[in-house]
């Protein structure tokens, strides 16, 4: 019997195929006998593994697609200032026009991308420029990334919660108070999950003048809930009763308090983006296409200056 169509048939077998000319490698689902699997496959073709070494393996192989999405770490910099100069933040997500799906605005904060004529780049390689800043806002430290039409197609709109799985997200418009646990991906420390320190809390940025800027404060549970890096990350909370289809987006990571790193500094996402909808004279939302089978969520618990992450 073929060696490949015997592997295809079993139903334990996770992946094989030759490597480096000298092993047949076989990668099997947990539970499986690998002693006796062992020996079955090489009573199939004794020939075939004179010239191979097989190695079966317990595990997974899983290909990681090359897509942009919520949480990826992306760079920043001026297109005309002949400069080395350039930012480091998180794409926090994506919002699409409502009428066109396909126009796509990558969001982050303003201190992420600070240049008067601002372009975005993926942070691996190669580097790819996904857009330019079409909005950018210090009072919310809030910026728009317009998405280049050429890497359309490789952004994932659709929005993780905190088990990575996918769900529809809905703009936090009621009091945070209200709000229980809260959660983020971010590029530096992927996600993390706090609780609000304070609903409302009022500090004068030096960054934009010394004007008072209102944030809301959020305590990380068992480490920082943000670090440098993390700028940009979007907040968001599973509705605190019942089961749901959505996730609701609280706000956005700025930065942390300096006299407490479990402490950051998040800017609410509302205002920030009706800012950024009547700048622009259109209407944006986040991901809300899942039907409610893939997307059930259960009820979450309860559980200054600041510098940028």
């Amino acid at each position: 019997m073929n060696v490949y169509f015997f592997l295809n048939s079993w139903r334990n077998v996770n992946a094989f195929g030759i490597w480096d000319n000298s092993t047949f490698k076989v990668l099997v689902k947990k539970g499986t006998n690998n002693k006796m699997f062992h020996e079955e496959i090489q009573k199939i073709n004794a020939d075939f593994f004179t010239k191979y070494i097989l190695d079966v393996e317990t595990r997974e192989f899983i290909v990681k697609k090359f897509t942009i999405r919520q949480g990826d770490t992306i760079l920043t910099s001026s297109r005309t200032e002949n400069s080395d100069e350039s930012k480091q933040g998180t794409l926090g997500g994506f919002v699409t026009k409502k009428d066109d799906p396909n126009t796509k605005y990558a969001l982050t904060c303003e201190h992420v991308i600070p240049f008067e004529d601002g372009i975005a780049f993926t942070s691996d390689t190669p580097v790819t420029h996904i857009g330019d800043c079409v909005f950018k806002s210090k009072r919310s430290d809030f910026a728009a990334i317009k998405i280049e039409e050429s890497i359309s197609d490789d952004c994932d709109t659709t929005f993780r919660r905190d088990d990575h799985k996918e769900t529809n997200a809905r703009v936090y418009e009621d009091d945070i108070k209200k709000i229980g646990t809260v959660h983020k991906i971010g590029g530096a420390t992927k996600l993390t999950s706090g609780s609000i320190k304070s609903p409302e809390f009022y500090y004068s940025s030096p960054e934009d003048s010394g004007r008072t800027h209102r944030v809301f404060l959020v305590r990380g549970r068992d480490d920082v809930f943000s670090e440098k890096g993390d700028s940009g990350s979007l907040v968001f909370s599973r509705p605190r009763q019942g089961t749901h289809s959505y996730v609701n987006v609280v706000g956005m990571v700025s930065g942390r308090a300096e006299h407490d790193d479990k402490i950051s500094c998040c800017y609410p996402i509302s205002p920030a983006l009706k800012g950024f909808e009547e700048s622009v004279d259109l209407s944006v939302k986040f991901n809300d296409n899942l039907p409610s089978s893939s997307s059930s969520s259960s009820s979450s618990s309860p559980s200054s200056s600041s510098s940028p992450s």
